[in-house]
């Protein structure tokens, strides 16, 4: 069974123009981003997906796989899709070119457990536990709850499950979603065939659209935390934290 990753990354972002090409160090985040998956050792391959000729530039020079995409993709996935199907592999692994911190290691658990455990899902995503409360009730930390087979439940902005009789994090668990998915190729395929739900447009989470059409989503807790960067203050906080490293 083989595992092909694509790598997303568009330049313009309504929070943060050029995100892709802001450095981490000496190094472009996009590039932060290829060097871990690089080191996977459950993948076949991996190739980044840009519609904008600097970030392909500045992956095809470091020597990794590029492809130029339309610029007209609604979403990340759309995008995904139509490297998809250029490329023969049975299963498509989705990392955001936003994550420069993922551990390589954490990846390749995630996609042998999937392929153990969660192959009778379209798809597999990854979980943490969060560990402060500010995380819990912020609306652009997402949420997810499982059920006792690592079948997701709910993916929500919102704290789930709701405390009713009060917050208390020694008590109780919540778990963050880390946006790394893990489709089986046919089901990717198909995806766009699917119009956007309810649920996707009120939560603007588009992992809902699979539930909500019926699709499973298995989900692997780790133990990593993720660090995805969405504003330039998160770009501040990659950046001290890769000078500790």
């Amino acid at each position: 069974m083989s595992v092909f990753a694509i790598i997303p990354a568009r330049y313009e972002s309504t929070r943060f123009p050029g995100k892709p090409l802001k450095k981490i160090g000496s190094r472009e985040m996009i590039l932060h981003v290829c060097d871990r998956v690089s080191s996977c050792q459950s993948l076949t391959g991996f190739a980044v997906a840009t519609d904008d000729q600097r970030i392909f530039d500045c992956v095809k020079n470091a020597g990794f796989e590029v492809f130029m995409t339309k610029k007209d993709h609604e979403t990340g996935t759309d995008r995904l899709v139509e490297v998809a199907t250029q490329i023969d592999h049975q299963y498509i692994l989705n990392v955001q070119g936003d994550e420069p911190f993922l551990d390589p290691k954490v990846l390749d658990t995630f996609v042998e457990s999937y392929l153990q455990n969660g192959s009778h899902c379209e798809v597999g995503t990854m979980s943490n536990k969060i560990q402060n409360q500010e995380d819990a009730q912020n609306p652009n930390v997402v949420k997810v709850i499982s059920d006792k087979n690592q079948q997701a439940i709910y993916f929500s902005r919102s704290l789930i499950p709701f405390p009713r009789d009060g917050f208390d994090l020694s008590k109780q668990s919540f778990y963050r979603h880390i946006g790394v998915y893990l489709y089986q190729k046919d089901y990717l395929l198909s995806f766009p065939n699917l119009a956007p739900s309810y649920l996707e447009q009120t939560e603007k989470l588009e992992q809902l659209r699979v539930m909500e059409n019926g699709g499973k989503i298995f989900v692997e807790e780790v133990d990593e935390p993720s660090f995805g960067i969405d504003t330039p203050e998160d770009l501040k906080k990659a950046q001290e934290i890769y000078s500790k490293m």
